[in-house]
């Protein structure tokens, strides 16, 4: 098998340039080369993978997100790009402390670690936070991870919460083939999605500044459950994703800078 039997194909190309660490560039001015047999079986065994439902990034071992490359495997969500959404808002809080929840793949607290903020990071899931510290490490940045379920092991107060929470219904949850491989503990929002969301609403005020902010990523559907929820909010705005679809809570806390 030489490298121009599978430029013709995007998929191939991507696994192509995994399996033989090259660049698409290095691809196209070396069509004639030929695949070892190793590489070759490599190869197959990945687009076998792929054709059973595995997402490309799973089978890459990295995802992009906000200009940068992170670790993922199955043990984390994939970042999606609403996603850096938040990492937009975020860095336009004045906020020297930041606490996330839910960290995942760390992206986020990475990321924000990266913009020069104190980050700690939370996650309940302990394969889940050795991807994060591998991603930390990475980008030659230091954040504090903690396992624990939510706030459990959080101690101080936050000038920021931020948090892409698992927010889809557990019964929509079932329904969905897209999700079958990744982490149902990423996911699974409970009734209605809002079992996460409503918890880290209800005990967030205990752990932020006066004037601190909790931003959330929510569902397209949740928005007006979410502001009944946080009603004990100095001020709550919902703003929208590229798609136009309401996804991001912004939540002060407290009258600091209010208005």
């Amino acid at each position: 098998m030489k490298v121009s039997d599978l430029l013709g194909n995007r998929v191939h190309r991507t696994l192509l340039q995994k399996v033989m660490n090259k660049s698409l560039e290095e691809l196209f001015l070396e069509p004639q080369v030929q695949l070892s047999a190793e590489q070759e079986a490599q190869f197959q065994t990945m687009l076998a993978r792929y054709a059973s439902g595995t997402p490309i990034a799973y089978l890459l071992g990295e995802q992009a997100f906000y200009g940068r490359s992170f670790l993922v495997n199955e043990d984390v969500l994939i970042p999606r790009p609403e996603t850096e959404g938040l990492v937009e808002r975020a860095l336009k809080i004045t906020a020297d402390r930041v606490l996330e929840l839910c960290t995942g793949s760390g992206v986020l607290a990475v990321t924000l670690a990266i913009e020069g903020r104190e980050v700690s990071a939370v996650d309940i899931s302990s394969r889940a936070l050795e991807v994060a510290r591998q991603n930390a490490k990475k980008h030659g940045v230091h954040v504090h991870f903690m396992e624990g379920d939510l706030f459990s092991k959080v101690q101080g107060k936050y000038d920021l919460i931020i948090a892409n929470p698992p927010y889809i219904d557990s019964k929509e949850l079932r329904k969905l083939d897209v999700f079958s491989q990744e982490p149902t503990v990423a996911l699974d929002g409970g009734e209605r999605g809002m079992e996460i969301i409503a918890r880290i609403l209800e005990e967030a005020p205990k752990f932020l500044t006066e004037g601190g902010i909790l931003l959330l990523e929510i569902g397209w559907d949740q928005a007006e459950e979410v502001k009944e929820k946080a009603s004990g909010y100095e001020c709550v705005t919902i703003e929208r994703d590229l798609f136009g679809r309401d996804r991001y809570v912004i939540a002060r806390y407290g009258r600091k800078n209010a208005g």
